[in-house]
């Protein structure tokens, strides 16, 4: 927990808070972790298009199979 309170976020009507800027400049969303003595956590997320997941994903999996040693020879012209 930190040291010093910043700022109080008071809920809406509706149950909803806002936070300030500050908080919001780096993230597109937050999930949210209740810990067992009853605080809150916000952890910042980055989201993804599906498209560079799965660019993503199967750049793990190439990496993978050249750990397993699946991949002999990268073609020349991959390589930059």
């Amino acid at each position: 927990m930190s040291a010093a309170v910043k700022k109080v976020a008071n809920l809406d009507e509706r149950g909803r808070i806002t936070l300030p800027k500050s908080c919001r400049k780096t993230a597109s969303s937050f999930s949210i972790e209740p810990l067992s003595d009853g605080t809150i956590r916000l952890v910042p997320q980055k989201s993804l298009p599906l498209r560079e997941i799965a660019v993503l994903e199967s750049l793990k999996e190439s990496i993978r199979d050249f750990k397993k040693g699946k991949t002999k020879k990268v073609p020349a012209d991959w390589i930059k």
